[in-house]
Parts: structure tokens; C-alpha cells; sequence
């Protein structure tokens, strides 16, 4: 609360308020961190792209999406707060990417195009965020916002870069390209059994087989593919909440934008899921039961750990100490485990919440 100036006895007293902008200094330092960031999602796409070499492309897209929460949360704040500056950083990533690929390689591909295309991904997933909460939408349906955003921007600039390579779209497409992925993926983990061999050969992995592997990422390609954008627009969010506190613009945020809650539907619809998954193992529902489980599992475990967090009520304040103490040291020890308690525990206190909600609207 800004209570301006305060006449007093004493003299005139100003109390320290936030800003209710960015400085020129901070657009300019933004502007050039998000472009050169951008620049480096991008070339570190095509670096793997053009290497073809799996472990690299690995390594150089883990980099890129790791960038890619930086990157986007700095798009999202320079949206919200230097609109005009904002389209600057994909114009400049997206002209250096092609253009430093096309003068490396001496020549155009359409992979080329691809990579610098992909690289505004954060630029989008920022954008669409940052007008979802302009808009009044709460947390949860900004970052489900933008990652649905995400996800349309990338069928699209792949859609254009086949088009534009003379291939064609079609279930015999998507099969063949399925099946490359599975042998790709079969290979991929022959190789890193083969590692494990001859650096741990005290380590018995025979009982391994990197088909069976290759046909359960298959399976959950479907969430594997949601997952990518849900997970990647929730610490673009997180980076945005991150700088606002940076710059002291947070104070400009609302309840519902700092808020991660999930409706009582979703938490029943991820309990059935589990619940039905460990019933149901060789039914066909089965591959649809575990997608559904693990594309609900993170937002789930943000709201147990959210839950869990230290928040004030009043003049106290409350902690759930009990699950921290289980869930934490699991995250570190076996995060399999330690992610679904607190997925069990957002479960919980979500259906609580519900439960009790409701029982107050019954008794007025």
C-alpha cells in the first residue's frame, strides 16, 4: 500500500514504493539477453541436427530447453512490460541462425529453416503466457495456455518444413516415422547397456532388453510429447515469477498469478488413473491409462509441494512438515517415488479442499 507522502512533527517522510516499470537500462539488457539466448536455443538444435549423432543431440537439445525457461520467461516480462521491444529478439535469432547455418554448411536445408523456426519456441510459449495473465486468466490456465500454444507453433513450422522438403503427411508418414524413432531408440539403448558393460561389469543388465525399452517410450510418446510443453510453459512461468521479483515488479501480479491449483475433477481423474493402471496390466487401456497418469503427474506434484510450502494464515503460519520431511530426500534418492508423493499429497489436500468447500456451502 502506497501511502505517499507523511506529514508529521518530525518533517516529511517519503516511504519507499516499487517501480511501476522497467528502467531503459533493464529493456535494453532483456532485449539482448533474450536475443542472444534465442540465438543459442537455436544453434544448438541444428548443431545436434547436422552432427547426426544421437548422443549430441541429446546433449545440445537438453541445453536448448534448459535455455528455453530463461529465454521465455524474458520474452513473457518484455510482452508484458516493453511490448514494442519484444519482437526484436525472434527477428534477430531467427535471421543469425539461418543466416550463420546457411554460411557454415554453404548452403540452404530445410532443417536449417526448421532450427530457426524452433528456436522462437520460447518467444511464443512467453508470448501467449504473458497475454493470458493480461487477459485475467489464472495460473494454471496461462501456463496450459501457453503450452497449448507451443504446441500448435511447432505442429505448424513442422507441417511447413515437410511441405517444403517434398514429403507428405500421412498415416504411412507417421508410421514409418514412428518406427525410425523406436530403432533409433532400440539402438540408443543397446549402446548405453553396452557402456554399462564395460564400465560397471559388475552390474548384471541382461535381463534388459532395449526393444522392449524402445516400445514402452513409444507407448507413452503421447505424454512424453504434452509433457514437453505443459512442463516447459510451467518454468517459463516460473522464470517470469522470478524476474518480476528481480526487477521488484512482482508487486504488480495478483493472487490468481502467483496461485497453483488444479480443479477436484483433475485430482479424481489422476487417482482413477493410477488406481486403474495397477488393475488393468494387460488390457489395451492400459498405454491410454499411463499417458493420462504421467501428464497429470507434475501438476499434481506442484500442488503437494505447494501445499506443503510455508504460507500465512493470519497471525500464523502453517507448514506441512510431516510430507516435506518423506518427500524430499525421496526426490533426491529415488524422484520416481518422491514425485508421486507429492502427487498423492496434492491429491489429498485438493480433494480436502473440495470436500470442505463444499460442506460449508451446505451448512449456510
Amino acid at each position: 500500500m502506497n501511502f505517499g507522502n507523511f506529514e508529521g512533527d518530525k518533517g516529511n517522510f517519503e516511504l519507499p514504493i516499487h517501480p511501476d516499470k522497467l528502467s531503459k537500462k533493464a529493456k535494453a539488457f532483456l532485449t539482448v539477453a533474450s536475443s542472444v539466448l534465442m540465438f543459442i536455443c537455436g544453434y544448438c538444435l541444428l548443431v545436434g541436427i547436422t552432427s547426426n549423432d544421437l548422443n549430441l543431440l541429446s546433449t545440445a537439445a537438453l541445453l536448448g530447453y534448459f535455455l528455453n525457461f530463461i529465454t521465455g520467461g524474458i520474452s513473457a516480462l518484455l510482452v508484458l512490460e516493453a511490448p514494442r521491444l519484444s519482437p526484436i529478439p525472434p527477428i534477430l535469432s531467427f535471421g543469425a541462425v539461418l543466416t550463420c547455418f546457411i554460411l557454415k554448411n554453404g548452403g540452404f536445408r530445410v532443417a536449417f529453416l526448421f532450427g530457426a523456426l524452433f528456436s522462437l519456441l520460447p518467444f511464443v510459449t512467453g508470448l501467449v503466457l504473458a497475454l493470458a495473465m493480461r487477459k485475467g486468466m489464472n495460473r494454471v490456465g496461462a501456463v496450459l495456455a501457453s503450452a497449448v500454444g507451443a504446441g500448435i507453433f511447432f505442429i505448424l513450422i513442422f507441417v511447413f518444413s515437410v511441405y517444403l522438403a517434398g514429403g507428405i503427411i500421412n498415416g504411412e508418414t507417421l508410421i514409418s516415422f514412428v518406427d525410425q524413432f523406436r530403432e533409433g531408440m532400440r539402438l540408443y539403448f543397446e549402446e548405453q547397456i553396452r557402456f554399462i558393460n564395460e564400465t560397471l561389469p559388475q552390474y548384471d543388465v541382461s535381463a534388459i532388453d532395449p526393444a522392449a525399452l524402445a516400445n514402452g517410450m513409444i507407448n507413452i510418446l503421447p505424454a512424453a510429447i504434452v509433457l514437453y510443453f505443459s512442463v516447459s510453459a510451467f518454468f517459463i512461468n516460473l522464470s517470469l515469477l522470478a524476474l518480476l521479483r528481480i526487477f521488484d515488479l512482482y508487486h504488480k501480479t495478483e493472487p490468481h498469478d502467483r496461485e497453483f491449483k488444479v480443479s477436484v475433477v483433475t485430482a479424481i481423474v489422476f487417482a482413477a488413473a493410477y488406481l486403474l493402471s495397477a488393475f488393468l496390466k494387460d488390457s489395451p487401456a492400459l498405454a491410454v491409462l499411463d499417458n493420462l497418469y504421467m501428464i497429470l503427474l507434475p501438476p499434481m506434484a506442484v500442488v503437494g509441494l505447494m501445499s506443503c510450502l510455508p504460507r500465512r494464515e493470519g497471525n500464523t503460519v502453517k507448514i506441512g512438515c510431516f510430507p516435506l520431511v518423506i518427500s524430499v530426500p525421496l526426490i533426491f534418492i529415488l524422484p520416481g517415488i518422491g514425485l508421486f508423493l507429492f502427487a498423492f499429497f496434492g491429491t489429498f489436500f485438493t480433494i480436502k479442499e473440495a470436500f470442505s468447500g463444499g460442506k460449508k456451502e451446505s451448512n449456510k
